[in-house]
């Protein structure tokens, strides 16, 4: 169909495929992709999710005439758009040594390779408004001053994202992964090869064949620490499976 459609001078014709399954199609060889004669990578990166969201929040007549707002001049300066994000979030999520806000958004909603994506972000957005809705609805106090939300509607919203994440996503993608998957509900998110052997039922070079697949289906994020090799499940999963912060121990 692509190069049918080339002969036409009007037509063009448009494909976006995600990395990993683009990775999937081409896995074993795939002659055809010959055919495909320009292409270009979309990667999303914490500043273009921040242009993202604030565009979208821009379109928000409520939000503009709240704020005062002048769009053009807003999506023309990056610090601006900045600025705009702290005035609307609260500093931080949690405290201490912990990013600020849209940070720590953008790093709850990365998969196991790092990447961080659009829908994910849209979806936590969402769920973060309606929690304070609710919250609004319930006769709970307001946020402070010109805040739009309360630090408290951060992580119920991320459970919600978690949980359609692993269903919807991960699990109706990767069916043949989720059994495996399903049974590390409730248990520590930093796991070995001998743990998960262990927790599966199976050899250590099986175990070993398992968790490379899910590496790549963004599952677990590897981590190498001084010669200690460890498979550590991102915070997008976590809730989805009631996971425990800390490394399990065979």
């Amino acid at each position: 169909m692509y190069n049918d459609l080339k002969r036409h001078d009007r037509i063009k014709l448009k494909i976006f495929v995600r990395d990993d399954i683009w990775d999937r199609v081409t896995e074993g060889g795939f002659t055809e992709a010959s055919h495909i004669t320009k292409t270009t990578n979309i990667s999303w990166s914490h500043e273009n999710l921040v242009n993202l969201f604030v565009r979208r929040l821009l379109n928000n007549s409520s939000v503009i005439e709240y704020y005062n707002l002048e769009s053009e001049s807003i999506v023309d300066d990056f610090d601006k758009q900045i600025d705009l994000l702290k005035r609307i979030f609260p500093d931080k999520v949690e405290t201490g040594n912990n990013p600020e806000t849209f940070r720590w958004m953008t790093n709850r909603i990365q998969d196991g390779s790092g990447k961080s994506a659009p829908r994910e972000l849209i979806h936590l957005s969402e769920m973060i408004r309606q929690q304070q809705v609710n919250r609004i609805e319930r006769g709970e106090e307001e946020p402070d001053g010109d805040l739009l939300f309360e630090r408290s509607v951060f992580k119920p919203a991320l459970r919600e994202v978690s949980k359609v994440r692993y269903e919807q996503t991960f699990k109706a993608e990767n069916a043949s992964l989720s059994e495996y998957t399903d049974q590390l509900k409730g248990q520590k998110s930093e796991q070995t090869i001998d743990t998960l052997s262990n927790l599966w039922g199976t050899s250590p070079i099986e175990a070993t064949s398992i968790v490379d697949r899910l590496v790549k289906a963004g599952f677990f994020e590897r981590r190498d620490v001084k010669g200690e090799v460890t498979y550590w499940v991102p915070f997008i999963y976590r809730d989805a499976l009631d996971l425990v912060q800390g490394k399990a121990v065979s």
